[in-house]
């Protein structure tokens, strides 16, 4: 029997692991200095601020000083673009990335094109929404100072050769700096910087069950940005303010408990998502699976399906009404009015697109609730074909 919520929205947002909810709350009430102050609490929170860099920088096989902690992905992810950008403008402004990044990323970019002088260069997915090293190399031009590409894809799961791309971008040219959005794959696939030569990667704490409000920067100690905000000498003075303790040690303790969860259950997610695949595909011969076939380039935690003829939001509202939570796509632009800007990149058409539904699974998400949500998804689309069919 299903659970009495199945919700299946994970990388738009993921509820806090009861153990890290624990943590939050015994700092909050008892260990609530300032990180910054000279007193007893204050070392006591600089000590939990330390061991949570520490532990962020062991995954990542960095120095804890190449942590910095921000707001979020998006702040990352800015303060990477933004700060590079403009650091090195004197040497280049020409920057690379895909039409399928996250807003967070494109939008940055698109800030920089038009008010800054910059030129741009948006890379085009092929079908099942990859990107080649090839295409990378192909782009890249002598004044070209930044390459800035995804890892997992948020709207449909392909995972991009970005070690692959790292590797092959600093035999060209070592000069360019790599940012790596790791939002959608950090504590989940195993990432280790350096060795591909990547520069700058960000990450995400309410994408792994931590807190919301909370994330991190990567950033090399041979890579120098500018800042975007200036103000007192906190993380190195690359951004400043006092830290945000509660969800940084909230994000840590996300981490250390979704990097054993992950590793136990990865096998159990990829039967989960191959199973479910194939039961709306040989259900519903119209339905359209988005992204690279199931355990090829792909990860097992994102689903997404286009319904041509049906809206998307239509299903999102009939599942909800059965208690079972998913999305259209990404939650950046669930409420807008157009549709997905990932798949309209991979070359699917407007009206297929307009029914898309995505299901994002979680470390610890149940077979039986994914099943299920799945064969109510099969019912939910028959139903309303047949409803339209009838108009």
């Amino acid at each position: 029997m299903p659970s009495k919520e199945i919700y299946l929205d994970n990388s738009a947002t993921s509820p806090l692991f009861p153990e890290v909810w624990q943590k939050m709350q015994q700092l909050g009430q008892e260990d609530y200095g300032n990180p910054s102050s000279l007193h007893a609490k204050g070392v006591r929170a600089k000590r939990y601020l330390n061991r949570s860099r520490e532990i962020i920088a062991n995954v990542l096989a960095v120095k804890p000083e190449e942590i910095y902690f921000t707001s979020g992905g998006t702040e990352s992810n800015n303060l990477a673009l933004f700060g590079c950008a403009r650091q090195h403008k004197k040497r280049g402004r020409h920057l690379i990335t895909t039409a399928i990044e996250h807003p967070s990323i494109l939008e940055p970019l698109r800030y920089l094109e038009e008010n800054e002088g910059f030129q741009v260069t948006y890379l085009s997915p092929d079908s099942k929404g990859l990107i080649s090293a090839e295409q990378v190399l192909q782009a890249l031009r002598d004044d070209t100072t930044l390459v800035a590409i995804m890892h997992v894809n948020n709207e449909m799961g392909s995972r991009l050769p970005v070690e692959k791309i790292a590797q092959a971008v600093k035999e060209k040219n070592n000069r360019v700096h790599v940012h790596l959005d790791a939002v959608q794959s950090f504590a989940r696939l195993d990432i280790k910087p350096k060795q591909y030569g990547i520069d700058s990667l960000s990450i995400s704490g309410h994408k792994i069950h931590g807190p919301k409000g909370v994330g991190a920067l990567y950033l090399s100690e041979q890579s120098h940005i500018t800042p975007l905000l200036f103000g007192g000498g906190q993380e190195q003075a690359l951004r400043p303010g006092t830290e945000n303790l509660l969800g940084i040690v909230g994000l840590a303790a996300a981490v250390e408990r979704t990097l054993p969860l992950v590793k136990k259950n990865w096998e159990q997610l990829k039967k989960i998502k191959e199973n479910a695949v194939s039961k709306v595909l040989s259900a519903l011969p119209e339905a359209i699976y988005n992204g690279p076939e199931p355990g090829t380039d792909d990860v097992p935690y994102i689903i997404s399906f286009c319904f041509p003829g049906l809206k998307g939001e239509v299903l999102v509202h009939a599942l909800e009404e059965e208690n079972i939570f998913v999305s259209t796509g990404s939650a950046c632009h669930s409420r807008h009015p157009e549709p997905s800007h990932v798949l309209l990149a991979m070359g699917l058409p407007r009206k297929a697109v307009e029914g898309a539904v995505r299901l994002s699974l979680s470390p610890d998400s149940r077979e039986e609730d994914v099943a299920y949500a799945v064969e109510t998804l099969v019912e939910k689309v028959k139903e309303l074909t047949h409803f339209l069919a009838r108009r």
